[in-house]
């Protein structure tokens, strides 16, 4: 949250890159006002596993982007949705999982 409006979803992951998050992230979304031109002033980021999040956390809340006051504020998704997929359970004898 608190993204500034000018950022683009390239320079996004660039940060990511810097930062050391470039081949742990899973996705990433950045919202945009179409009307405006401009990002929505949050994106969404989702890593495998919690720590990497953690990490990620740690090193991205409070961080100030230059020429501008806005800090970003990282906060944890109430709802965990972009699961890992897993293999499928293997069927029973009968064909019935």
């Amino acid at each position: 949250r608190n993204l500034p409006n000018q950022l683009h979803k390239k320079n996004l992951v660039h940060m990511l890159i810097e930062f050391g998050f470039g081949d742990s992230f899973l996705s990433l979304h950045l919202p945009m006002d179409t009307k405006m031109r401009h990002n929505a002033g949050y994106a969404f980021v989702n890593f495998p596993d919690d720590a990497i999040a953690a990490a990620f956390s740690t090193a991205f809340h409070n961080y100030r982007f230059p020429n501008t006051k806005k800090r970003c504020r990282a906060t944890r998704a109430s709802v965990q949705s972009w699961a890992v997929p897993t293999a499928a359970a293997p069927a029973d004898q009968d064909g019935s999982r």
